[in-house]
């Protein structure tokens, strides 16, 4: 089995067991809302939240502080995203724990959870501006319409008493329902901020442990601020505080752990199809009444959450599969990546092992056909193995440069780990690593990879693409602009050119070839001039030197003196894959690991577009 295919194996096996562990996440979440919905009869809701999540704080955190010094020193580099992680679980737990109290539970999670799916989409898109993270497929877009079809339903059946609560007055009704939805949508942002902090290299565990001070600290002013303050404990009061602890704080985790596993859409598509099992077991509670109606709600949403969690799957498998069809074919240079992507990323960390400090088990680095959470997404695994002070020394070529200053200082400051970047042509790279040279990190063409991988010099298995590059052409700013759009023009152009510039690397070994199949190659080599290894040939045109140059994109965009008059036509181009590779000498090869699941995060994306580039 190629690299290639473990990748697209390890990402369906990663979102299997994440579907499975929200499935279990249902069934512990269905037993905790009818049971919950039962006892905020008797005791305020604000009051069990302050309970439940004031142990959680009090217990955990301590033990996170404790073992987990190097993870918490990534999060207090993400104070941000912590802060915005903690208000929005608390504005959507005391929501959720408020219409429970209010309105049926089997139609609170429809609201609460079958909002998500819907939300995630438009949060995503208007909000967090992500690249095409949970973009819909023309299948999905009817079904999730469908989704919005159920939650008006519900709605309905709501307002109109045919809910097993029967008739309440409607400002009641009205208050259950906004509780429920606005829950479900703060839900989903803290659900989107957490999955981008477990990219980051943070534990399920960790992360819980930081998620709720919020949420205590709010339960605490809604119940001293309440008239009745915290209730009495008598015995049985007591027993239910603690199994109300136990159903919030253990599914709490389980959902944590979902979350780290399967892209936010699909945790939120599979929580959806909840309200089926809680209305059966509101029925075998008998405290409300069985309502069709509230069966059909049930149903209907159940109906859409599985047909939308089965074209989610379908989108990731053509996805994977599109991305491979896809990678070397010049033709898809200029055109985006498909849209019809879901999130996904490989750093597996063992969901058993709550608060342990040693992870069990660390997934292989990938390339992610989505996009992550805002652009400082990171994908790597945990930093226990990595000394703190580990200096990183990268060997790269020109090709990334752009992309990589942009990216590389951002790294720096989240993983507190410093860079030091050599930069050479390709041909340089293979003499040096051939040499003997140490280095943690190699960037180069997929084609020099994996010749140091055959000679022994790179870690198999180790690389990662992470860009495409094509050809582009350019001329002196202000020169007069050759026809290029298409191979005759372009060797009518070359023909005409008084000198024309090319490099050493990839994309001047594929030149001469060109030049060769074009028949026109006795003619070039009178005209041609090559730069040296390491060199680029910008600064060549822009000083007069030749008239036209040729290299790959992302060398030539940023050079001052340059017009940039197009790609090679289609039909020549040609593809360069950068990728990144472990050599078998390097000295921190875990923290080079690190760098490489930042470079082939979803957010690297922006900013290896800027450059010109493609992600991989």
């Amino acid at each position: 089995m190629t690299v290639r295919n473990m990748q697209f194996e390890e990402i369906r096996n990663r979102e299997a067991l994440g579907f499975s562990v929200a499935l279990s996440f249902v069934c512990l979440a269905a037993t905790r809302d009818v049971y919950l919905g039962g006892l905020f009869q008797r005791v305020s809701p604000s009051a069990v939240a302050l309970v439940a999540f004031g142990a959680c704080v009090s217990i955990l955190l301590p033990v996170a502080l404790v073992g987990y010094g190097d993870a918490l020193g990534v999060l207090r580099r993400q104070a941000s995203a912590i802060f915005w992680v903690n208000i929005t679980s608390a504005v959507g737990w005391l929501s959720f724990l408020g219409s429970l109290r209010l309105i049926e539970p089997c139609l609170v999670q429809i609201f609460y959870f079958g909002v998500g799916p819907i939300s995630v989409v438009w949060i995503d898109r208007y909000l967090l501006r992500t690249v095409a993270l949970v973009t819909l497929t023309r299948a999905e877009r009817p079904i999730f319409i469908g989704l919005l079809i159920s939650l008006v339903f519900a709605s309905i059946v709501v307002m109109n008493g045919l809910s097993g609560m029967g008739p309440q007055p409607i400002g009641k009704d009205m208050l259950g329902v906004s509780l429920a939805l606005a829950g479900g949508v703060a839900m989903s942002v803290s659900t989107m901020q957490c999955r981008r902090l477990n990219d980051a290299g943070i534990r399920p565990g960790v992360l819980f442990s930081l998620r709720y001070p919020m949420t205590a600290l709010a339960a605490s002013v809604l119940v001293f601020m309440s008239p009745v303050g915290m209730p009495s404990t008598p015995p049985w009061i007591s027993a239910a505080m603690a199994i109300a602890v136990l159903l919030i704080l253990v599914p709490s985790y389980v959902n944590q752990v979902a979350i780290s596993l399967a892209s936010p859409l699909t945790v939120r598509v599979v929580v959806a199809g909840g309200p089926v099992i809680i209305f059966l077991l509101q029925t075998i509670e008998g405290r409300l009444s069985p309502s069709f109606y509230s069966l059909a709600a049930a149903m209907l949403y159940a109906l859409f959450a599985i047909l939308a969690g089965l074209a989610r799957q379908r989108a990731i498998v053509a996805t994977n599969s599109n991305r491979k069809d896809r990678s070397l074919d010049p033709s898809s240079l200029r055109q985006p990546l498909s849209a019809d992507q879901d999130r996904v990323t490989i750093s597996l960390n063992d969901p058993t092992s709550f608060l342990s400090p040693t992870p069990i088990a660390a997934g292989t680095p990938h390339k992610s056909p989505g996009a992550a959470i805002g652009a400082s997404t990171i994908c790597c695994e945990s930093d226990h193995h990595m000394r703190p002070s580990a200096e990183i020394n990268v060997l790269s070529s020109l090709a990334t440069r752009e992309a990589y200053l942009e990216l590389v200082p951002q790294f720096e400051r989240d993983s507190g780990r410093k860079v030091v970047t050599t930069w050479a042509g390709t041909v340089d790279i293979i003499k040096r690593i051939s040499a003997g040279e140490s280095f943690d990190l190699i960037i180069a063409s997929n084609y020099a990879i994996d010749d140091l991988i055959q000679a022994g010099r790179v870690e198999n298995g180790s690389r990662v693409d992470i860009a495409r590059s094509g050809i582009g052409i350019a001329i002196r700013r202000g020169a007069l602009r050759p026809d290029i759009r298409s191979a005759e023009a372009l060797k009518r152009a070359l023909i005409a050119a008084k000198t024309v510039g090319y490099s050493t690397g990839p994309s001047g070994v594929y030149l001469a070839a060109l030049f060769e199949r074009m028949g026109i190659a006795a003619e070039m080599k009178a005209k041609s001039r090559q730069v040296p290894p390491g060199a680029t040939v910008g600064p060549t045109i822009a000083n007069g030197d030749v008239e036209i140059g040729f290299q790959q994109m992302s060398e030539l965009l940023h050079v001052d003196g340059v017009d940039v008059i197009g790609p090679l036509p289609a039909e020549i181009q040609h593809v360069t894959v950068i990728s990144c590779g472990i050599p078998t000498a390097a000295k921190e090869p875990d923290a080079a690991r690190a760098l490489v699941r930042f470079l082939a995060a979803p957010g690297a994306r922006d900013a290896i577009e800027r450059a010109g580039l493609q992600p991989a």
